[in-house]
């Protein structure tokens, strides 16, 4: 058996490596050290609260996954639906179908390759 030892440095330099070639825009920033912008929502503490509960054995790249994904929704909210307040005001639809769906609808699509697999989600 063989173990390897890889460091994200090392994914990191592969990636950009593949990347060169195919002349894709690089971000001046690393992606791992871009800043997050402030995130003023009422919500934000109750889903930080919870997404620490919930990633305590996890990560600290899912972490931040969970964690962007969370200010993703609450920013959504702030935009979209900027009545909702608490917790007990949060729908299933329009709130979170409306988030599910808002990539594919945003001008030009976001994820252009989910949405064959959301497309059920965008019936009216």
């Amino acid at each position: 058996m063989v173990y390897l030892s890889i460091t994200p440095q090392d994914v990191y330099q592969q990636y950009v490596r593949a990347r060169g070639s195919t002349g894709a825009a690089r971000s001046a920033v690393p992606l791992m050290s871009r800043r997050r912008l402030p995130l003023d929502h009422p919500l934000a503490e109750v889903f930080f609260a919870a997404i620490e509960s919930v990633t305590t054995s996890m990560s600290g790249s899912s972490k931040s996954r969970y964690r962007t994904t969370m200010e993703y929704f609450l920013r959504f909210l702030g935009k979209h639906h900027p009545p909702v307040r608490t917790l007990q005001q949060l729908r299933r639809d329009p709130h979170i179908l409306g988030w599910l769906k808002w990539p594919l609808l945003a001008e030009p699509p976001l994820v252009k390759a989910l949405a064959p697999c959301m497309s059920s989600l965008c019936v009216v």
